[in-house]
């Protein structure tokens, strides 16, 4: 039989192998294949036996882990409300929420830009009516429209799409969201040059990537997710209605693929997700010029309550690179 750290070595590749999908045989094909003893065959199998048990073991000690810091976490009163305050400075921003990973919403963020009539769907197609955009569209035909984003790509003229704005009350079918990129690619970049009060922790706004226009009727929903950056979300026009769950609950939220979770989270299905019941779901209004701050990990879900406008970005002045292992 072969030595103790090559049995080891085939024996993480055999479960990370069993994890993906293959059959045990397929597996001793292989090591058949090339060469292996039938002795370290067997071998092979009982330690990645071990190596399914640490890891279910792990798993079980990071979940109870998490369980019992959420309820630490809300057992103080601060934590099961979001704030609404006055923006602070760069230095109390960063000691009271960004390290802290706290949400909070910021009072009269956008009111001295002068932007909640100029940037109206109507005085924005005066503008820039003639230019191409991209939209979500027929998301009511698919509950996973976010995770299947691709397929619902329309290019339209901006134009086109507030006149169907315009066209509905309330609907979900479609909505301008951040994928756009019309910043970047299109003369819609040109409003981001009138904005010069932000605060001093945001960098300066700019045609980057880390800058985005979101345009909707009511109705339009952002399902439960959490983002891989901090991000700040403005309410130009229009208010939004958000439901935020901590990082600390990631072992109850029933994440899907990706960056999603499974849950409904206006129509929570508790006998389909019972895990759901251990979970505390802040709620808030972000009202016309507000900002709400959306820290890393956080679960939301948004609903707009209105026909609205709003820009949300991540470019911090502090480094806002993370890398998450997702499904």
């Amino acid at each position: 039989m072969e030595d103790a750290e090559v049995v080891n070595k085939l024996a993480h590749w055999a479960k990370a192998n069993l994890t993906n999908g293959c059959t045990e045989k397929q597996l001793v094909d292989v090591l058949l294949l090339e060469g292996r003893p039938e002795a370290t065959i067997a071998q092979i199998f009982v330690e990645s036996k071990k190596v399914v048990c640490d890891v279910t073991q792990q798993h079980k000690k990071v979940t109870s882990l998490l369980r019992l810091l959420a309820k630490l976490h809300h057992q103080n009163p601060k934590n099961l409300i979001i704030e609404k305050i006055n923006t602070p400075s760069k230095e109390d921003f960063f000691a009271s929420y960004w390290t802290e990973n706290k949400p909070v919403i910021f009072k009269n963020f956008t009111l001295n830009w002068g932007a909640s009539e100029k940037w109206s769907p109507d005085n924005l197609a005066l503008q820039y009516g003639d230019t191409l955009i991209e939209v979500q569209t027929n998301r009511e035909q698919n509950k996973f429209y976010e995770l299947d984003s691709i397929k619902h790509k329309t290019k339209m003229l901006f134009s086109e799409y507030v006149q169907l704005v315009n066209s509905v009350n309330e609907s979900n079918d479609f909505y301008m969201t951040a994928n756009n990129q019309v910043f970047n690619t299109t003369k819609f970049g040109e409003l981001l040059k009138n904005i010069s009060n932000t605060p001093n922790f945001l960098n300066l706004p700019s045609v980057n990537g880390r800058w985005h226009l979101w345009v909707g009727p009511k109705g339009t929903i952002t399902p439960l997710h959490h983002d891989e950056n901090f991000i700040v979300h403005a309410q130009i026009r229009g208010r939004k209605k958000w439901k935020l769950i901590s990082p600390l609950h990631f072992p109850d939220v029933y994440n899907n693929r990706a960056v999603f979770s499974k849950v409904d989270i206006e129509n929570i299905d508790y006998e389909a997700f019972p895990l759901m019941k251990n979970v505390n779901v802040l709620e808030v209004i972000v009202e016309p010029g507000e900002a709400i701050f959306i820290p890393l990990g956080w679960w939301h879900g948004v609903v707009a309550l209105d026909e609205v406008v709003s820009l949300s970005t991540v470019d911090f002045v502090f480094d806002n690179k993370w890398k998450f292992e997702n499904p």
